[in-house]
């Protein structure tokens, strides 16, 4: 080396093998050296040719279903007449073995007379593969897949055995369980898909019912029960009360399926969101469920308003009719018995008359009747408007005061409300009173 003028400096790192060319090389194959010292040369090949035969396990399972669309090469060329026993025990070519030979299988679900002329498939489609792979990733997790997005194709599932690290290559019953476990989910993939034209048919033929926007929901779908009337009222008001409505529809339905579950559309408005569904599903009764519990509830919140609008106009008849009787006890008095000192002396000389004192008031809910209490004091009982006196008695009289409080016919509740509602509030309103003496009494008996 002296020869040709290198330092000898230079020539140890490189006789020794410590520059950076030997350490790139060195690591490249640190991998491979390090899989042969645990494996050993057979173990490798075991476990090569274990993932080959996972993957063409799985491809002639699954090539039977018509709804599965197989994207990746096929095991044993393209008309697999090659096996990975045979290319193991038979020798070949390596251009036949590359061809010939696939450990990935890709596929995705695509709904049977779907005309997508096989590129990507729609967004819809996006979403039954991704609710398919993490259905079988929590249910069959012996057997991994990937969910990926392909841009010529969408979201597709991938299998890759060689790709499983230390993990063990499932065995041939791990494929059969995972095989029963995508049947079972393919069905209902091809019944929601199959139910969701009628669903969306049946919800734009309904008068209450509003089908919804959700991108991201891969079930039948979503509706919103809307009273007739509201789509004039869309203020932020009645949107909140809208939202309100349906969040207890959406509680009441839960008691009878957990199949329905609350949602959300792109309007940001709450909605009722139905999952999958099986073939035997009969989703004009389950519609029907939704429009019948959502007049039970739209009722039961009018029947609740009503009761609201008549305590606080009682509340207001009574306040009124105390302040009123209060003045006229003052001027029948007369002012020298409100002057302290000098009006006691006045009700010694003079005592007032035990009637005349401040006779206080009861809301009848059922008649919508704010009534003096002179009667339920005198008789020690709350005596019902109409109701039949045994015979051989006498009917006691009627309050000295009675204003009604029913709610007036102008006061239309922002929902419209129908005769027939009014008339089923009239027959299931609870007998009830509401007893006072004073405003003060009134409205603490309002707040307890």
């Amino acid at each position: 080396m002296s020869t040709v003028g290198v330092p000898r400096e230079s020539t140890l790192p490189l006789v020794a093998g410590l520059t950076a060319d030997h350490f790139a090389r060195r690591l490249s194959c640190l991998s491979l050296w390090a899989a042969l010292q645990s494996l050993g040369r057979d173990g490798i090949q075991t476990k090569i040719r274990e993932a080959f035969e996972s993957s063409e396990l799985i491809w002639k399972k699954i090539s039977k279903y018509t709804c599965l669309r197989l994207l990746s090469q096929q095991p044993g060329g393209e008309t697999g007449t090659f096996t990975v026993a045979e290319l193991v025990s038979k020798p070949v070519s390596t251009a036949v073995l590359l061809e010939v030979v696939a450990c990935t299988v890709v596929f995705q679900f695509v709904p049977e007379g779907s005309d997508d002329g096989g590129g990507r498939v729609p967004s819809y489609y996006d979403k039954l593969n991704s609710w398919l792979g993490q259905i079988l990733q929590r249910d069959s997790p012996q057997v991994p897949l990937e969910i990926c997005e392909l841009e010529s194709n969408g979201v597709v599932l991938r299998y890759c055995p060689l790709e499983m690290g230390g993990d063990k290559i499932p065995s041939t019953e791990d494929i059969e369980v995972f095989i029963v476990c995508l049947e079972q989910q393919l069905e209902i993939l091809s019944a929601t898909v199959q139910h969701k034209e009628t669903f969306q048919r049946l919800v734009i033929a309904s008068p209450r019912l509003r089908l919804v926007d959700m991108p991201g929901w891969a079930g039948l779908g979503g509706v919103r029960y809307v009273p007739e009337g509201w789509e004039q009222l869309m203020t932020d008001q009645a949107k909140e009360e809208l939202n309100r409505l349906n969040m207890q529809l959406v509680e009441q339905l839960r008691n009878t399926d957990a199949a329905f579950s609350l949602g959300e559309g792109t309007d940001g408005l709450v909605c009722v969101r139905f999952g999958m569904v099986t073939a035997d599903t009969d989703v004009e009764e389950l519609l029907g469920l939704v429009v019948t519990v959502g007049q039970e509830v739209e009722e039961s919140s009018r029947f609740l308003e009503t009761m609201t609008e008549i305590v606080k106009k009682g509340i207001e008849a009574a306040t009124l009719d105390l302040q009123k009787e209060n003045e006229e006890r003052l001027w029948q008095d007369g002012i020298l018995r409100h002057v302290p000192v000098f009006g006691s002396l006045v009700n010694w000389w003079s005592p007032p008359s035990k009637e005349s004192g401040i006779k206080g008031r009861s809301l009848n809910l059922t008649a919508g009747v704010v009534e003096s209490t002179e009667n339920i004091y005198r008789y020690h009982m709350q005596l019902q408007q109409g109701a039949s006196n045994p015979p051989g008695t006498r009917s006691p009289p009627q309050p000295q005061v009675q204003t009604p409080v029913a709610p007036s016919a102008g006061g239309k509740h922002s929902r419209s409300s129908s005769h027939s509602s009014e008339q089923s509030q009239s027959q299931t309103v609870p007998t009830a009173t509401m007893t006072t003496t004073s405003p003060e009494a009134v409205l603490q008996s309002v707040t307890s």
